[in-house]
């Protein structure tokens, strides 16, 4: 059952109950509901909530923040037996997300220890000429 049938089941309104069925990823799914609210809402303002599996909720946040919802995510259970995989899915997922990051938090942290390590292969070196 896809999160419009839930809300639906659950005496939301119709006209209430957005879905978007273009995308092929959550970040495509947020710019492309972006487009869909807007249209809908006619440039009034408006609130939303989206929906979606309980160890996804941070990272689909992330991207509706990116796509420039200000909304509440809600989390659906997740069976016990495949939680370990879709953790381990969801942090590389976040990894990837926010590779450029990482990567320069791991480039500063190599320059560091190189310049540490080489400042102690110095003092080293003076401490033998004395």
């Amino acid at each position: 059952m896809g999160a419009r049938e839930y809300a639906m089941e659950k005496d939301y309104p119709a006209e209430l109950v957005l879905a978007e069925t273009q995308s092929k990823n959550t970040k495509e799914n947020f710019l492309y509901s972006k487009r869909v609210a807007e249209a809908h809402s006619e440039g009034k303002p408006y609130c939303c909530i989206y929906a979606t599996s309980d160890y996804h909720l941070l990272r689909a946040g992330l991207y509706a923040g990116r796509a420039g919802f200000s909304c509440d995510g809600v989390g659906g259970r997740t069976a016990g037996y495949y939680l370990p995989n879709a953790l381990l899915r969801e942090y590389i997922a976040y990894v990837v997300m926010n590779k450029k990051r990482y990567l320069t938090i791991a480039a500063v942290v190599f320059a560091l220890s190189l310049t540490l390590w080489g400042g102690l292969a110095l003092l080293a070196w003076f401490a033998r000429m004395l």
